[in-house]
């Protein structure tokens, strides 16, 4: 991990729009509270069950959200891109992170202190209300997700996921243009909610339908009219 400028005025983040209606005395407040780090694969941002020490701002790249259960193993809660607050929820309850933060890919992120970003809050209406529809948003979508695993198969689900992530929903920056999709099975397995055995006799359904391509590192969507059928 290494420390870059932050770039608050000049980015084009979806979370840069929550800050337009600062001041130009709480933007440079804001702007001198800001750290960025570069963070890769693997790199972890914040720990579960530690002390809410700021909200992390995802300029660039992914984070993986994950908890960690008695058994060891991991239960991928969500990815997080460009745009993104990460912690937000810690912060404003005053509780630990009930996640840990794991880089997916090289990412920069954003660290604003706790305090300093509670006092911004306090004096400005607008960016609380714009907080408050950011987590009713984020609530429906987690919620979305945890009806999903429960009442759909895992074939629907895979086609859901691998849709989402080829049309840009989901946060990848690593995938590329031509529906050429990166991340690891593990992780992907965890996101659907399912086993890494599961997803990879799925994945190869699909490829030998000719929806999927496949190699070790990468699926190719071929066909996204197909999965797009296969996600309904």
């Amino acid at each position: 991990m290494m420390s870059t400028p932050a770039q608050c005025r000049s980015c084009t983040g979806a979370a840069a729009e929550l800050f337009r209606r600062l001041s130009p005395d709480q933007w440079a407040r804001l702007r001198d509270a800001v750290v960025a780090h570069v963070y890769q694969a693997a790199d972890v941002v914040f720990h579960e069950g530690t002390p809410p020490l700021a909200v992390y701002c995802v300029r660039s790249g992914a984070l993986k959200l994950y908890r960690r259960m008695n058994h060891g193993d991991e239960v991928v809660v969500g990815i997080r891109g460009a745009g993104d607050l990460v912690g937000l929820r810690a912060v404003l309850a005053g509780l630990p992170y009930w996640t840990t933060a794991a880089a997916l890919e090289r990412a920069i992120i954003c660290a604003i202190p706790a305090q300093g970003f509670l006092e911004l809050i306090g004096e400005n209406i607008g960016l609380a209300f714009q907080l408050l529809t950011r987590l009713a948003c984020e609530s429906r979508s987690v919620e979305t997700q945890l009806v999903e695993r429960c009442q759909e198969h895992v074939g629907k689900r895979t086609a859901r996921f691998l849709a989402r992530v080829a049309q840009g929903s989901v946060p990848l920056a690593s995938s590329r243009p031509g529906h050429e999709i990166s991340i690891h099975r593990e992780d992907m397995a965890r996101l659907i909610g399912t086993t890494p055995e599961t997803l990879s006799r799925t994945l190869h359904g699909l490829s030998k339908r000719g929806i999927l391509e496949l190699d070790r590192k990468h699926i190719k969507v071929r066909n996204l009219e197909a999965l797009l059928k296969l996600a309904e």
